[in-house]
């Protein structure tokens, strides 16, 4: 009889544990499944891409490359792509979380240089190293500005687009003063 009761005991306690362990795989699915759901309403706020510094900059930026798009927030791997087909995921994995601040690029979606605004940390060494090093190699001109302190319109235009377009910017500038003095006459 003792054995039996014992029998009695250990099975109801597995029957119990496996009633749990059913219970407890039920609340994880139908946990898993209920995050999945499109919320019929979302617990986000819509909010600015730029804080105050980068919407100077970014407002500088749009008034010097006039004849460019100057695009917000573009990762280094959208417009990078690696030598080697292999290496892919790779250099992928390593680059995915580098952005910069703004991308310049030409109305054919060519890109010629970015600019990063530092923020009250500034930018670590390392991701200013790592794009000081790619960007250059790939033909993309890198600078870090300050909202405070701006490099010249010249200075940046040669940078980012090399002499010729800024003797063209120098000759557009001369032109437009020309005929403002024309029709001033």
């Amino acid at each position: 009889m003792a054995t039996t009761l014992g029998w009695w005991i250990a099975g109801s306690a597995l029957g119990g544990m496996l009633v749990g362990s059913m219970l407890c795989l039920w609340k994880i699915r139908h946990t898993a499944k209920k995050n999945k759901r499109i919320p019929r309403h979302w617990p986000l706020n819509p909010r600015g891409l730029l804080n105050t510094e980068e919407r100077k900059v970014w407002l500088w930026l749009s008034r010097v490359f006039f004849d460019h798009h100057v695009m917000i927030k573009i990762p280094v791997t959208r417009f990078t792509i690696p030598e080697s087909r292999k290496t892919g995921l790779h250099w992928y994995n390593l680059l995915s979380g580098v952005y910069c601040t703004f991308t310049i690029c030409t109305t054919d979606g060519i890109v010629v240089g970015c600019v990063d605004v530092p923020g009250p940390k500034g930018i670590s060494r390392s991701n200013r190293q790592l794009k000081l090093t790619l960007l250059p190699q790939c033909g993309i001109g890198y600078r870090v500005v300050k909202p405070s302190d701006p490099p010249t319109v010249a200075e940046i235009r040669l940078e980012f687009l090399g002499e010729s377009a800024t003797a063209a910017r120098e000759l557009q500038r001369k032109r437009d003063q020309d005929r403002i003095a024309a029709a001033r006459a």
